[in-house]
Formats: C-alpha cells, structure tokens, sequence
C-alpha cells in the first residue's frame, strides 16, 4: 500500500515527496522509485524518521503517511506532531485500545490526526 501512496504522491501536481523510510538495511539509500518499480524520484530510502520529519518541515505545508505497524504507529504520530508535520496514518489493524491515548498528544488547533484502518483502493 505505500507504493501505491509513493506513486500517488509522485504523480500529483500539487505534492512533492520529500522522504520515504524503511527500517531494511538493503533498501536504505536506494532511490524509493526505483525500490516501488517506477523510474528514479531522487528520494532515497532513509531510516531515520526524525530527520525526515525536519526536511518535509522544511518544505513547509508538511504531511507524514504512516503504513508501519501497530506497535510502532504511535511514536511515529508523536513525532510527526512534534517537528510540525500532520500526519494521516493507513496502519492495518491499528489497535483501537491505542487510539485513546493519541488525545494525549499535543496537537495544534485546527489539525487532527486522521486514521484508516484499512485503507481501500478505487
């Protein structure tokens, strides 16, 4: 599903991708078009989330979109928030119980965290 997120992303007029994460040791520093099967996007795959968070800040109006796992969903989300970048999260079978505790986070006014479980094609 993130390769279809990163195609997306591409082709958009209106978007730039700025980053893309994998934790793989054999994907990172590969260009991420040519990783999905598409020609090269100039992102390389990178494992540090938090610097990938400061470049998209950087390029101002910023949006993360998580597909990772449950388990790790919420440190992404609380990082997202805390470098300024909203993010929508896509995790299949994200645990409901969890959701509770993301109202503790500090979100700025007029952002939401928007999440989908299961996230459809067409």
């Amino acid at each position: 599903m993130g390769r279809e997120v990163i195609k997306a992303v591409a082709q958009a007029e209106d978007m730039t991708l700025v980053g893309a994460i994998d934790k793989k040791p054999d994907l990172v520093g590969q260009d991420i078009g040519e990783v999905i099967g598409v020609s090269p996007l100039e992102v390389p795959v990178m494992s540090d989330l938090e610097a990938t968070l400061v470049m998209a800040q950087s390029q101002g109006l910023a949006v993360m979109v998580d597909f990772t796992h449950p388990d790790t969903v919420y440190e992404s989300v609380r990082a997202a928030i805390a470098y300024g970048v909203r993010p929508v999260v896509g995790t299949t079978a994200s645990a409901r119980g969890k959701f509770a505790t993301w109202r503790s986070l500090p979100i700025r006014p007029a952002w939401a965290v928007w999440s989908f479980p299961t996230f459809p094609l067409g």
